[in-house]
């Protein structure tokens, strides 16, 4: 019986996945690839997933782009900074099991950020590190802020770019680790700039984006 409190989250077979590459791959948008993994994918706890690479976590990974300018979330930890231009999570039951990765990538994103406006969500490709995150395949998608109606969730509002932000302060604690988190927008120089504090999959994804675009 599942308790109430382990957490449980959408796994596809390893061996279904081994045409997905390593690094970042660009792929023209499919609407059908909400479905991809309907049939084939189900929930597990999440501390068994962990710790069995045959069991390969799908994980949406939003990316909010206006003009050339990239939302970036950054983590601090102690002053210790670590930044991501992706905003996604696991699916989790709550996703359901029809489109669980379009639930996902919807759930997460709105988790994050506030919407005043709905705009498609682009599937771009995916992105994979098999060295430093085994269990892991991000699905790719771009959200095109040109109605500047993003809103960065919590407390503090500022403004940028005629629209109104939250730079979220708040400490944030997980498994005893204490964090601040903000959003800034970055180009892709600046996140060059920046390549040391980058996220092994954000690395991946700005590495494409020196030469190509989405």
């Amino acid at each position: 019986m599942l308790m109430d409190n382990v957490k449980q989250v959408f796994i596809v077979p390893y061996d279904k996945t081994i045409d997905i590459s390593n690094g970042f791959t660009r792929q023209k948008h499919d609407a059908s690839i909400w479905k991809k993994y309907n049939d084939i994918g189900k929930f597990i706890d999440i501390d068994v997933a962990n710790d069995n690479i045959a069991m390969q976590q799908i994980t949406p990974f939003t990316i909010i782009k206006r003009g050339n300018k990239y939302l970036t979330t950054v983590f601090n930890q102690n002053g210790f900074e670590k930044l991501s231009i992706g905003i996604g999570n696991n699916i989790e039951t709550q996703d359901g099991v029809s489109s669980p990765l379009f639930n996902g990538a919807v759930r997460t994103l709105l988790e994050s950020v506030n919407i005043d406006c709905l705009v498609p969500l682009i599937h771009v490709g995916t992105v994979r590190d098999k060295n430093k995150l085994p269990n892991y395949i991000g699905y790719v998608f771009v959200f095109n802020d040109i109605a500047e109606s993003v809103v960065y969730k919590d407390k503090i509002a500022y403004k940028s770019g005629g629209c109104n932000y939250t730079n979220n302060v708040d400490n944030h604690d997980k498994d005893d680790i204490s964090y601040e988190i903000k959003g800034e927008w970055l180009t892709i120089d600046e996140l060059i700039n920046k390549y040391g504090k980058l996220d092994t999959w954000t690395r991946h994804i700005v590495s494409y984006l020196v030469d190509s675009d989405f």
